[in-house]
């Protein structure tokens, strides 16, 4: 508790309703090692004009309640524009935990006959999973490891930033192969309609009284 020496009635509680609240977040070291500031507002939407004149690499955010909360710590810790290229729990944990978790409901099902998952045995397949050894030490290590934050290692990185790009053009390829393929078939079709509209359009006109 903060308060002036001499100050009286310290218990009193102050609605902050009518006040503006911020959160400011600052972080050093024992070596006087500062990081830029983390300013986090109380709003939906975070305007840039929020940040104009401010410090020098200082982070902006906001949150509904200005509390500094998971996606605001991940915004700060993880830069927005790369996080989906080294995100270490994709790297070295979901592939086993997807595995094992199959392997769990396989199970379940072959003992049960059932075909889905109640509330009350969700507890304990999760210990199941929890069992199996796929959150492992080695796995949680090797993904930070591998998406190259820890530790830190900038050729992981762009061996990711690298694979995640042909990925990208292999995937532009197949659309611009598959619209090709498409196009002959398409024009074929609206030409063969034009021809069966051609041929009921001579049809009734041979039909029609003169």
């Amino acid at each position: 508790m903060l308060c002036r020496r001499g100050s009286r009635n310290l218990n009193k509680l102050v609605s902050s309703a009518t006040k503006a609240t911020y959160t400011v977040l600052m972080f050093c070291n024992a070596i006087d090692d500062f990081l830029p500031m983390f300013i986090n507002y109380k709003w939906l939407h975070l305007y840039s004009t929020w940040s104009y004149n401010g410090l020098t690499n200082a982070r902006y955010n906001c949150s509904s309640s200005s509390w500094m909360e998971a996606a605001q710590f991940f915004d700060w810790f993880i830069n927005s524009y790369t996080s989906h290229l080294v995100q270490p729990l994709d790297v070295g944990v979901y592939k086993a935990l997807k595995q094992s978790w199959r392997r769990v409901l396989r199970e379940y099902y072959q003992e049960t006959g059932y075909k889905n998952v109640e509330k009350l045995m969700l507890p304990s397949l999760m210990k199941n999973l929890q069992h199996s050894g796929c959150l492992s030490r080695a796995n949680a290590i090797g993904g930070f490891n591998g998406s190259g934050i820890y530790s830190l290692c900038k050729e992981n990185m762009m061996k990711k930033v690298h694979m995640a790009e042909m990925i990208s053009k292999r995937a532009k390829n197949e659309d611009d192969r598959q619209s090709q393929e498409k196009t002959p078939t398409m024009q074929r079709q609206k030409e063969r309609e034009k021809q069966q509209e051609k041929i009921g359009m001579f049809r009734g006109s041979r039909m029609s009284p003169m």
